[in-house]
Formats: C-alpha cells, structure tokens, sequence
C-alpha cells in the first residue's frame, strides 16, 4: 500500500523546502495563491495539508514581513 504521506515528507527532504502553513485545506490554499499570500513556487501537500516553499521563495516572504 502507498503510504502519500511519507512519499510527500520524502519530497520536502530531498527539495529542501521550508515550511510556510499547516492545516490548510485546498480550497484555502487556492484563495491564497490568488492573493498572493505565498511566495512562487509554495506547493500545497494534500496528504499532509500543508504548505511547503523553495528556500529563495520562502527568504522574500521573510524579507517582505520585515519590511512591513
């Protein structure tokens, strides 16, 4: 049987990937992107429901909270 959740947590791993939010649903995380709330290329992992960023996208979201 194919354990998603563990092929997901494999991908953040190997993609080095920094976390941006926990407990989000699809629909929440679609309304977020068409906002803009996370940086490009944040991935919505649906078996672990959570959001997941590039180190560089993850750096400019950080870069643009200080700046507020």
């Amino acid at each position: 049987m194919i354990d998603h959740a563990q092929r997901q947590r494999a991908t953040i791993a190997r993609e080095n990937l920094v976390f941006i939010a926990e407990n989000i649903s699809q629909e929440a995380f679609v309304m977020a992107v068409h906002r803009r709330e996370y940086p490009a290329g944040s991935r919505w992992f649906w078996a672990i429901q959570q959001v997941w960023a590039p180190p560089s996208a993850a750096q400019d979201l950080q870069n643009k909270e200080a700046a507020e």
